[in-house]
């Protein structure tokens, strides 16, 4: 009786180890790819390891990415310091994409090689002051002859009727 009861117990482990092995999971296998893509646009905002981009504007909204910058991430004809909010720029990316076993392709880091300096930004008209040049003759009324209008911080001069 202890004999077939010894038998039974092993017949019923072995059972559960093959059905165990039966119904496990193959692991999940996902498929990582780099992409290299390109955008151009305005900056809309920069610092020491972001940049996003707007580029695209329709009549109802902006489009913009965000993308990482790091230490090895370089400036093309412009150093990296001295880009601005508003300048256009070109910026080569990697995108890291994983697709699962569901064949969805989740992009998981977009990360910035090279922007490259394109135009910079126009002078923001709050920055300007306008100073008109009045012609005054004797006996008659004055006249406005040019408007002149002057950057405060950088003192340049662009002229216009």
């Amino acid at each position: 009786m202890k004999r077939s009861r010894a038998a039974g117990l092993v017949i019923l482990i072995a059972s559960l180890i093959f059905v165990n092995t039966l119904s496990a999971k193959e692991p999940e296998k996902i498929k990582k790819e780099v992409i290299i893509r390109r955008v151009s646009g305005r900056v809309s905002g920069i610092s020491a390891n972001f940049i996003a981009v707007e580029y695209a504007v329709d009549s109802s909204a902006a489009h913009e990415i965000a993308l990482t910058m790091d230490k090895d991430t370089r400036g093309v004809k412009k150093e990296l310091n001295k880009i601005g909010t508003g300048d256009t720029v070109a910026v080569t990316y990697d995108e890291m994409i994983e697709t699962g076993k569901d064949n969805i392709p989740k992009v998981k880091k977009r990360l910035v090689k090279t922007v490259e300096f394109v135009k910079a930004a126009a002078e923001p008209a709050s920055d300007l002051a306008t100073y008109d040049v009045v012609v005054k003759r004797k006996g008659k009324a004055p006249f406005i002859k040019k408007r002149v209008l002057r950057s405060v911080e950088n003192q340049t001069t662009t002229e216009g009727q």
